[in-house]
């Protein structure tokens, strides 16, 4: 895969989440955006992991979880740049692991992660979430799917 197009994937996701919730901060402080029926951007904060599972109730909980997410992206970024030093590395790969960067980025500046696009039909509801959490699922899928085909 070229470096370049890795980089220019990387930079681009990382620049859209942070400029999304750059905007999400500002516009839905106050209020909820209606899209169309079913499709909402409300302010929501993550202090968990993916849709607020394992939210900690204190502060050295917090800490303890975001020590464990540092590890856990430091491992990705280990095994990212070993696949690109073996010109084996995807664009899944650098989806998940600039969404990630983003979202950890949240935990350090605001102490949790901003969400922001929500989905419903009728009463039930997705979890709320983000372009790098929208970021991450792909890169999962796609390193899955790329792996089951091999």
């Amino acid at each position: 895969m070229n470096i370049w197009l890795l980089l220019i994937t990387a930079c681009s996701t990382f620049a859209l989440d942070r400029v999304t919730k750059y905007w999400a901060f500002n516009a839905l402080s106050h209020e909820s955006i209606t899209v169309f029926p079913g499709f909402n951007f409300i302010l929501s904060w993550n202090k968990g992991v993916s849709w607020n599972f394992l939210t900690p109730d204190t502060t050295l909980g917090f800490w303890l979880l975001t020590g464990f997410i540092v590890a856990l992206i430091t491992g990705l970024a280990v095994m990212f740049f070993k696949h690109v030093q073996q010109k084996m590395a995807s664009i899944f790969e650098t989806m998940l692991l600039a969404g990630a960067l983003s979202n950890l980025f949240d935990r350090f500046y605001y102490g949790a992660v901003l969400d922001f696009i929500q989905w419903h039909v009728k009463d039930w509801y997705w979890p709320t979430f983000n372009v790098a959490d929208a970021a991450i699922v792909c890169g999962v899928v796609g390193i899955v799917l790329k792996n089951w085909r091999e």
